[in-house]
């Protein structure tokens, strides 16, 4: 994974703003990488494929376009379970909590 700096770390840990919270269908709202381990693990499996399936990958686009993580997005957009998604988020969140020295 490319190095990223401290700052950027931080940025990608925030909160995002209130207009661009992840809505899930008929679900939970996700308003940091924080929270998608934990929504994710709480969805269906049908809910899950309405955002991640062959044609999109609705979890990735937010990641990518507000967030901010191109590389986790970019992680993403291959996989197409949920099981890895909640590991390959949580991984990234432990790298991301390490650099930026958030707990």
């Amino acid at each position: 994974m490319p190095r990223i700096s401290i700052e950027e770390a931080k940025k990608i840990l925030e909160e995002v703003d209130s207009n661009q919270y992840f809505w899930i269908n008929n679900g939970p709202i996700v308003k940091s990488l924080f929270d998608l381990p934990e929504v994710l693990r709480f969805i269906d499996d049908n809910t899950f494929k309405y955002h991640v399936n062959d044609r999109k990958n609705d979890l990735a686009e937010w990641i990518e376009e507000t967030v901010g993580d191109c590389t986790l997005a970019k992680v993403l957009k291959r996989i197409k379970t949920k099981g890895t998604t909640i590991n390959k988020v949580n991984q990234r969140l432990a790298y991301l909590k390490k650099l930026a020295k958030v707990r």
